[in-house]
This record gives structure tokens, sequence and C-alpha cells, in this order.
């Protein structure tokens, strides 16, 4: 089977790719995998993407990634969905794909779908949550809703991580439910493996210390500022905690403010965004793991992965009390309200305090993680993209 693969923006959408390639990788069919990006990598990104796909094909884009393209560059919107629908066209000459498999933003669900007419080649879009969630301007949000709606009775199959968000579409969105697969997250449990990480080279100075550490995409929905506010009554009863954040995006300036106005710039290491394969190192230096969410639309159906490799390495999680994540990890993750950044500090701070409850929560973090096996997944993937590509011929 070959899949062609569209991701625009690598800096936002790199895991789900990860994913999406790993679990095919997994199945010992052979199975080519070409790549379109509209942003180059980093090097190391890049090296690791060419080692598991066949081809990659990078389109130039000049929209700004940190921006909503359908809200603030209509034109650049129209633009982009052309020239996708182009080089997608011109690389069945190139690579002859069997089946469009699509990742968001909005532009390649459109450019994929106008690309199937004349291909006549299936689409499985993947969608963790709506892609109009984010909108807040009332007209342009039912524009977008309307726009959705049509592209997921268009699309061949679709995608989800959750039952959640399944039962939502088949029941809101009137998708049919034979269309629509669960393919739940899951960690590479031998990258992240705590036996045989090493300590992450930027927080070697700190390992005396206890690290509470949070990584995400800083956008609003993800909540940063929560640990910071946490952070500032923490570090009164437990002077010795040291907090790192890791991630780049729309908020990391506010981010840097805030912890310069906490005057917590001494307590607080912000590291940016920092390439896929250092973050197990980073969680091998970590004792604490933070992701908070605010509760929303884009929120309450998905499922961070950060979550799950924080709790492979056996880190103790903390994180914002949402349908998905406590159906899933209930009963392993602690669990707060979303936004209440005094619970969270109460939580660090027990944490702090409890270096046994620390380690039992963490041991127990992974043995849940380890029941997701990714080769499973993989066959039901394969299996679901097989009949889907049958049914169309």
């Amino acid at each position: 089977m070959d899949i062609l693969l569209i991701l625009c923006y690598l800096s936002q959408w790199a895991g789900t790719a990860t994913r999406f390639i790993t679990l095919l990788n997994t199945l010992s069919k052979r199975i080519n995998i070409a790549l379109i990006i509209t942003e180059r990598p980093s090097p190391e990104v890049f090296t690791e993407l060419q080692n598991k796909v066949s081809k990659i094909f990078i389109i130039p884009s000049k929209n700004d990634t940190n921006k909503n393209t359908i809200l603030h560059k209509p034109i650049k919107l129209i633009q982009e969905i052309i020239l996708l629908t182009v080089n997608i066209l011109k690389l069945r000459h190139t690579f002859k794909y069997d089946v469009i498999y699509v990742i968001p933003p909005m532009q390649n669900i459109l450019a994929s779908l106008i690309s199937s007419i004349f291909t006549r080649k299936p689409v499985i879009v993947e969608l963790h949550t709506h892609i109009f969630s984010n909108i807040k301007d009332k007209l342009l949000r039912s524009t977008i809703s309307l726009v959705e709606y049509m592209f997921l009775q268009k699309a061949n199959g679709v995608i989800v991580n959750s039952p959640i968000f399944k039962k939502h579409l088949i029941v809101n969105r009137n998708v049919d439910s034979e269309k629509i697969l669960i393919v739940p997250n899951f960690v590479d449990t031998q990258l992240f493996d705590p036996r045989t990480v090493k300590y992450s080279k930027h927080l070697l100075r700190y390992k005396y210390e206890t690290i509470v550490t949070y990584i995400s995409f800083l956008k609003e929905e993800e909540d940063p500022f929560t640990i910071i506010k946490a952070a500032k009554i923490v570090l009164q009863e437990c002077p010795s905690v040291f907090f790192v954040i890791v991630g780049s995006g729309p908020l990391e300036y506010s981010v840097k403010r805030m912890i310069k106005k906490f005057d917590l710039e001494d307590k607080i290491l912000f590291l940016g965004q920092i390439p896929h394969l250092e973050i197990p190192s980073i969680l091998k230096s970590t004792h604490i793991f933070v992701a908070t969410r605010k509760n929303t639309t884009s929120t309450k159906f998905a499922t961070p992965i950060k979550i799950l490799e924080a709790m492979a390495m056996e880190i103790p999680v903390i994180t914002t009390s949402l349908p998905p994540i406590e159906k899933l990890f209930g009963d392993v993750a602690i669990m707060i309200p979303a936004g209440d950044y005094i619970s969270l500090a109460r939580e660090i701070i027990k944490l702090v305090k409890n270096e046994d409850l620390r380690k039992k929560i963490g041991r127990d973090s992974r043995k849940a993680i380890l029941k997701y096996k990714p080769e499973n997944i993989g066959r039901n993937l394969h299996d679901f993209l097989k009949q889907i590509t049958r049914v169309c011929q």
C-alpha cells in the first residue's frame, strides 16, 4: 500500500504525523509513505522523518504558522489550497499513491478532497477536535462549521483518538459510524524508557532539585499561565523546587512576561521549542509533570500525547480533569479543575514532600501505558485503510 500523508505545519503536527508513521512501521507489510510539508523542519526532525518515510516533498508557504490563516489571511488560505491541490495532482507521476491521509488544518483537508475528484483516490481525515474550535467570531465559526460538516460527509474515512469524539461526530455531525476508526494515542515505550534514557544536558545543573516540567505548544487552550501562578505558591513552601517550561507558540512572549512579573526567572527555566528526540531526556530529569488545559471545545475530545510520554517515563502526572483523560487515566493521573492553580500548587507540594508516592504513581502510570501496544493499533489502522481502498476501487 502506498500512502500520501498531507501535513502542513510540522511545528504543530509533528507528533501526530510521527504517530501515524510509527504505527504503520510496526507492521511487516510493505507500506510506502510520502510526506508533504509546507515548512522545512530542523535538521534533527528532517533526518528522523527521512528514516521513516519513502519521500518528503516540501512546498514553500509564506503563512505564519502561529496565526489562524482562516481568520487573518483568507486570500492566502485560498492560494495555499490551490498550491497544495496542484502539487498533490503532480505527485501522481512520481509517487503512485493508493490513499490520501490528511491531517489539519483546513487547507490540507480541502486540497485533499479537491484532488480526490481528479485522482479518484480515497481521502482519510485525522481529526482530534473541531477545526472551528479556536475561532471566536460567530459568523466565521458558523461558516467553518458548515465546511467541516461537508468534508466529514465527503471523506471516505475519519480517524479519531477517543470514543467520546467518535460518538460526538455520529450524533452531532451525522457521520456514518462505519467511516470512523478510533486510533488511541500511544507511546514508543522503547524510546520513552526510564531504564535506558540519559539525563538532559539542559538540566544537569539542577539535578539536586525537584524538577516540575510543563511541555506544550503555547496557546490559549493549553493554559500555560496556571503553572506559573502555581509555582509562586509552591516556592513559598518548597524553595528547592525548580520549574521547566518547554515549547513555543503564540503565547510565548506573554509566558516570559508573566515569569518576569512574578520574579521567577531564577526558578523557572524556559527552554522554548526543542526537538522531539530530546523530550525523553527532559522527562528523565523530571520528577513531576504538569499538563494543564482549559475546558474548551478543542480540549474536551483530545488526549495529549505529552501526558502519555510522561507516564511512560514513570513520572506522576497532574492534569486537568477532562473527559478523555479522565476516562483513560483517571485512576493513575492526578486530576484538578481547569484553571485551578491553588489545587495544582497543593498537589505539587504533596508530591514534592512524598517521594514514595511519586515513585508509586510513576510505576502505575507506566503499567497503564503498556496496555496500548502500537503493533495492535497499527494493524487495526492498516486494515481500515485497506478496507477503504478496496471499497473505493
